[in-house]
């Protein structure tokens, strides 16, 4: 009855379940009329059940092998579905990869520029810490490094190292007299001629303070130091500036100190030896250069008294 039931519900093997048993009992049924002398006695007859049997266990059988069959399908059907969802889902992976591949270069390519931004920046930063606002000059924190690199390269190397110190002569008394609006504008020339004279590269010319500039020159002989110096004095002495129809003039005196350092740390005997070379400029009558010398030779050198 219930295979009856699933042939009506279209399952192909209540249809082979359905004959197997139908020629079992028709088997058994025709058997059963051959004893009963109901149907004659022959060979089909006396063997009714076995022959019944044999198409049951066919059709059963022929039940199983498309059973079989069926499982194989979907078991198929199965692995082909499960490949072709690994195939998808290894071309959406590669496609994310790529996605993700394709962001990292856009965020490395702007970490990239981020970064060149920022060390533009941070270039700017640093240039303007190290420059005088005023003078446009490089300021005293800027030189003190500059310096201390320049004396331990000339140490390593015995290379001379030269040192000039300059100051504005009278610059209080200008002030005083004229103002310090008009006394910003004269140390503006004033750096404006060093910078024009002071043009290698490695050289360097900064504000140290006040009215008072230095200018750094690595690898130059003491003659070539007392040249520079000149120049720059005489540059200053020949500036007019104006002023409410007058014409002012200023002058510099300029010590000068050129070494071959004696240590990596002799920053502080070769800017106090140029100092005292600038005293002595100021006590020869200003408007002159003066370079350090020994106390053993002679007297410190004037190259220029007053113009």
């Amino acid at each position: 009855m219930l295979s009856i039931v699933r042939w009506v519900k279209k399952d192909p093997a209540a249809r082979y379940y359905t004959f197997a048993w139908v020629f079992l009992l028709f088997g058994g049924i025709v058997l059963a009329m051959n004893k009963f002398t109901m149907l004659p006695r022959n060979l089909l007859t006396e063997n009714a059940t076995q022959v019944g049997s044999a198409l049951g266990v066919i059709l059963l059988s022929i039940a199983l092998a498309d059973r079989l069959n069926k499982d194989k399908k979907r078991v198929f059907e199965a692995q082909q579905g499960a490949l072709l969802e690994e195939r998808k889902a290894r071309l959406a992976q590669a496609k994310t990869l790529d996605i993700q591949r394709e962001a990292n270069v856009l965020l490395e390519e702007r970490v990239r520029e981020r970064t060149r931004d920022l060390e533009r920046l941070n270039e700017q930063l640093l240039e303007l810490s190290s420059t005088d606002a005023l003078t446009e000059l490089k300021n005293r924190g800027h030189f003190d490094r500059v310096f201390q690199s320049a004396v331990v390269h000339a140490y390593r190397y015995q290379e001379p190292l030269s040192l000039l110190v300059l100051d504005i002569d009278h610059f209080k008394q200008f002030n005083d007299n004229h103002g310090h609006l008009v006394g910003d504008d004269c140390l503006q020339m004033v750096a404006q001629c060093v910078r024009e004279l002071v043009t290698r590269p490695q050289d360097l010319a900064a504000r140290y303070g006040g009215e008072e500039f230095v200018v750094l020159l690595p690898n130059t002989p003491h003659k070539g130091a007392l040249d520079v110096a000149e120049r720059i004095r005489k540059a200053v002495a020949a500036m007019a500036f104006q002023l409410s129809g007058q014409t002012l003039h200023l002058t510099v005196s300029v010590g000068v100190c050129t070494e071959l350092p004696a240590s990596a740390d002799a920053t502080e005997t070769l800017f106090s030896r140029a100092d005292e070379a600038l005293y002595q400029a100021k006590a020869n009558g200003r408007n002159c250069v003066v370079a350090w010398a020994a106390p053993s030779e002679d007297a410190t050198l004037a190259i220029n008294t007053q113009a």
